[in-house]
């Protein structure tokens, strides 16, 4: 079902926008022809997504009965590459269904976050301004018993 509401966006959002990308500024496509073309692109966008879900479908099955390490290695890696694939062409089929290049919008993940690196980073400026403000007191060496008292006597 959201395959035919994203099908009517797609052959209503061409006829929103007056010329094509790639046509001349004063060139303009009429509405059969864009539409046309965004149907056959769709379509043929479609035809590619099953036939990736067929591979998909195939691999899962070797991954089940695969026994060997290698084997089951190899059969990952082409798992990965078909679902990347079939992302890709979801995401092209949403474009060129919506008008929209909705990858743009997309949040990116954030990098991976390391709490006492970041801590490190805040206080690492201020550790090495207290060790210039206390550098001449600890070149003095430590306190003797003669700049302590100051000629004074302590009191028991």
């Amino acid at each position: 079902m959201p395959t035919s509401i994203l099908l009517a966006l797609i052959l209503f959002a061409p006829l929103a926008s007056s010329q094509e990308p790639d046509q001349a500024p004063g060139a303009a496509a009429t509405p059969e022809t864009r539409l046309e073309r965004s149907t056959a692109s769709l379509g043929a966008l479609q035809r590619k997504r099953e036939v990736r879900r067929t591979a998909l479908k195939e691999i899962n099955q070797k991954l089940a009965s695969a026994t060997l390490d290698d084997e089951r290695t190899v059969l990952l890696a082409e798992k990965r590459a078909v679902q990347l694939e079939l992302e890709q062409l979801s995401a092209n089929f949403e474009s060129i269904a919506t008008g929209i290049d909705l990858q743009a919008f997309e949040m990116t993940q954030a990098e991976n976050f390391d709490l006492q690196t970041e801590v490190q980073k805040l206080i690492q400026p201020l550790i090495e301004e207290l060790k210039e403000a206390t550098e001449p007191p600890r070149q003095m060496g430590p306190p003797s018993a003669a700049r302590t008292s100051g000629g004074c006597r302590r009191l028991p």
